[in-house]
This record gives C-alpha cells, structure tokens and sequence, in this order.
C-alpha cells in the first residue's frame, strides 16, 4: 500500500484531496507496484478508500490555505476534490 494520512478535526460527508497529492499517489503507487490508498481521522471515525475504486471526482478550482497547522496561513489556489465517505471503509 501506498498511502497518504490525514487527521481532520471535523468530520464532513466528504473529504477533501488535492488534486497534485491524488496525482501522486496514484503514480508513486504505480512506480513501486503498489496499491493507492487515502486515509482520513476525523472524529466519526477512520476511513479508507481505495483510490482506484472511488470513481469520477469533480475537481475545482479553491483558495485554500497554502498549510493548515503550520505558520503559514496564507491562501492559494489549489484544484481539489471530495471524496464521499460511503465510498470509504470505516476502519
């Protein structure tokens, strides 16, 4: 497996992933013969979805903070997409 973590501090129906860390993740995957996986903490619970198997995303155009637990909270834009989380598994 190759994964990405991420801790939320509020759960949302879907969860948020940055197109360039989607791109990547797939590709790092791929190159390592590995499977791509996203996992989210937030506080309903664990999520796992299996990249491949999350189906068409609609991607977006968002100013979002360049970080968000780091000092720089500058914006930028950034292409997103949102994941519903019935899509996941709940670990």
């Amino acid at each position: 497996m190759f994964i990405e973590l991420k801790s939320r501090k509020t759960h949302y129906p879907s969860l948020l992933i940055e197109k360039i860390k989607f791109d990547f993740l797939l590709e790092q995957a791929r190159l390592l013969q590995y499977e791509p996986y996203y996992i989210n903490y937030t506080p309903e619970g664990v999520f796992s979805f299996h990249l491949h198997s999350v189906g068409d995303i609609d991607w977006q155009d968002k100013w979002l903070p360049i970080t968000t637990e780091f000092a720089n909270k500058n914006n930028k834009m950034k292409m997103v997409g949102f994941i519903p989380v019935e899509v996941g598994v709940k670990l």
